[in-house]
């Protein structure tokens, strides 16, 4: 993960030529004055959050593209953004070591949690939005008690940095990207590890859970190879290969027919997983796309990457599909 923090980016020219309008991007942000790290739709999809090597976030209205707040406060990288289910606070993770929580409605720092002895590289909230989950590059995973600010449990296990931190969709279990190679399931009854993933040759970059709690993709750092796992039985039943630089993120579709995933390659492949096949490449970014979302409604997909920007696509290959 370290050698991403490091990088320099180069600028290339795009051109358009030979892609259909559906596989341009329909909008691209460009305030950031550094790569960005992290995007987030809110919950009610009207806006995104990101954050950036400039050490600070941006909240974007989506009805007309603008930049509305800029939240300053991190000395360094913002690794993560995620949004509270209520749509309410904004957590952010960053290689200062911290986490901060933001009260929306006035944009200001209500918390920094301290804990982590070294970058935090993700954060995410419960279901219920109680909980806060952090990864770090210390090699832990912190719990910590929203009504108090409190961690209440630090999970150990890993032999090398945490990069992704997810919460199933029901709440009854966590699962961490590490940079060991491997993945571990965690129950939040007891935060006990009851199993851990391998099949990784280099470091986890990215976990996520589908809708239904069933599946878990995954991806890895020298790895252009997409996992799904299947967690009734904690086999992995599809790799999805097509990319030619490592993955570094990935995100299920809202009705779970489709994931989508960033990559060093600079592009952005969807994938339908009734067949696992790519139906779609979106190019435009000229450097690592480090972060992809989709919106709520499963309608769009926002990506961040190493070019300073933020790019908004329609989700056309849902839109196909409908269509065939």
């Amino acid at each position: 993960m370290k050698k991403y923090l490091l990088l320099s980016f180069a600028v290339f020219f795009f051109s358009a030529a030979g892609f259909t309008e559906e596989d341009l991007p329909i909008k691209t942000l460009e305030e950031h004055t550094n790569g960005v790290y992290s995007v987030s739709y809110s919950p009610d999809g009207k806006y995104i959050a990101s954050g950036s090597w400039d050490n600070t976030l941006k909240i974007w209205r989506l009805s007309n593209f603008q930049c509305i707040k800029t939240l300053e406060g991190h000395t360094n990288i913002v690794t993560k953004v995620s949004y509270s289910p209520d749509g309410k606070y904004l957590a952010s993770g960053s290689g200062d070591n911290t986490i901060k929580i933001w009260r929306l409605n006035d944009s200001q720092c209500i918390k920094t949690l301290e804990g982590h002895t070294l970058g935090v590289n993700s954060v995410t909230y419960s279901p219920d939005g109680k909980y806060l989950a952090s990864g770090s590059e210390d090699t832990t995973i912190k719990i910590w008690r929203l009504s108090d600010f409190k961690c209440i449990k630090t999970l150990e296990g890993h032999t090398s940095g945490v990069v992704s931190v997810t919460y199933s969709p029901d709440g009854k279990y966590l699962s961490s990207g590490s940079g060991d190679t491997t993945i571990k399931i965690w129950q939040t009854t007891d935060f006990k590890c009851i199993k851990t993933l391998k099949g990784y040759s280099s470091g986890v970059m990215s976990v996520s859970y589908s809708p239904d709690g069933k599946y878990l993709a995954s991806s890895g750092s020298d790895d252009t190879k997409i996992k799904i796992w299947r967690l009734s039985d904690f086999q992995c039943i599809k790799t999805l290969e097509g990319h030619t630089g490592d993955v570094l993120s990935v995100s299920y579709s809202p009705d779970g027919k489709y994931l989508a995933s960033g990559s060093g390659d600079n592009t952005i492949k969807i994938w339908r997983l009734s067949d696992s096949q790519c139906i779609k490449t979106l190019e435009g970014h000229t450097s690592i796309v480090v972060s992809v979302s989709y919106s709520p409604d499963g309608k769009y997909l926002a990506s961040g990457s190493g070019d300073n920007t933020i790019k908004i696509w329609l989700a056309s290959g849902k839109q196909k599909e409908q269509k065939e």
